[in-house]
């Protein structure tokens, strides 16, 4: 009586392939297509089957409906054909996903809002996407298909690859090494890699957004480029290792309009070629604050350059913590 075992019983034994009942054997190669209601399988068999993904949603046709855990790392079973609308919507925790060759398709929002998705691994490319399958991966950075890496940064004549790649910088529109305007929606973005700097007013009035990622090559913030954007609230900035060309007068504007805290004027500073003659910033950390304006108010004695840029790179290296 296969009322009487719970949901649970079989949970995660995704090697089972073999089950005798009433001296009976079952050979089952597919656990997916085992618990479809149109399989010769008795009921109990199907039940099993599925006790064993039951934490998962999977209708008839082999169509995954719901994925209901948020792990880090996914396999989905053979058999799944179609991962269906808003499947993984909102799994944040979901880093890598690797989809077996019987999925030939993907529908509209699959993966929505799947922010820390970084790569998918295909074993076929002969899947068809809804054109906004992976809209909001903003942080999809690999595609695995048979064997092969793609980056999602460089342009590929893979159409499989090439529209994921469209999909994931479809609201971003860059000119040579300057992101000019974002168009999207989404609370938390990574800006691509290869972006050198952020336009005038890119960002403005995007009351949505709330985490920005910045790559490692950014140069420079332009005016407004974040204002109006009254939720933002978290940023990864560009890591400052030896000097000061690295954080510009611009970067450090735009630090104190992102964050809602009292303004610090710097004094001028020496005359170095690299040292910004003034410096507005904000400070969450009450012992850099305090460090800082020691320095910068010692009229007598300028805050020499390394420790400027000391202060500087912990503010950029410790802003993600602080929020």
């Amino acid at each position: 009586d296969y009322s009487n075992f719970s949901q649970e019983v079989f949970e995660g034994c995704i090697r089972l392939s073999r089950i005798t009942l009433s001296g009976e054997v079952f050979e089952i190669n597919n656990l997916v297509a085992a618990m479809d209601s149109h399989s010769d399988f008795p009921q109990v068999i199907r039940s099993i089957a599925k006790s064993v993904y039951h934490l998962i949603t999977i209708e008839d046709g082999g169509v995954l409906k719901a994925f209901n855990i948020n792990l880090k790392s996914v396999l989905l079973p053979d058999g799944i054909v179609t991962i269906a609308k808003r499947c993984f919507f909102d799994k944040k925790g979901i880093v890598s996903i690797s989809l077996p060759k019987t999925v030939k398709e993907i529908k509209a929002n699959a993966f929505l809002n799947c922010l820390s998705l970084e790569e998918i691994s295909f074993e076929d490319d002969d899947v068809a996407l809804d054109p906004e399958a992976f809209r909001g991966c903003n942080n999809l950075k690999k595609v695995h298909l048979r064997g092969e890496t793609f980056l999602l940064e460089n342009e590929t004549q893979n159409p499989l690859v090439g529209t994921i790649r469209d999909q994931v910088l479809s609201d971003f529109y860059i000119s040579g090494k300057i992101l000019v305007k974002y168009m999207g929606g989404e609370e938390q973005i990574r800006i691509p890699n290869g972006v050198e700097i952020i336009g005038e007013r890119c960002f403005f009035g995007n009351e949505q957004l709330k985490t920005v990622l910045c790559p490692d090559g950014l140069k420079d913030i332009r005016e407004q480029a974040f204002a109006g954007c009254v939720t933002l609230s978290v940023r990864r900035l560009p890591s400052v290792k030896n000097s000061l060309n690295a954080i510009s007068p611009t970067l450090c504007n735009i630090l104190a309009n992102m964050l809602s805290v009292g303004v610090l004027r710097c004094n001028p500073l020496s005359r170095g070629p690299t040292t910004p003659k003034s410096i507005h910033t904000h400070f969450i950390a009450p012992k850099i604050l305090q460090k800082y304006r020691q320095n910068c108010n010692n009229q007598n004695r300028p805050p020499r350059q390394s420790h400027l840029t000391l202060h500087l790179t912990l503010l950029a290296e410790t802003v993600m913590l602080l929020y």
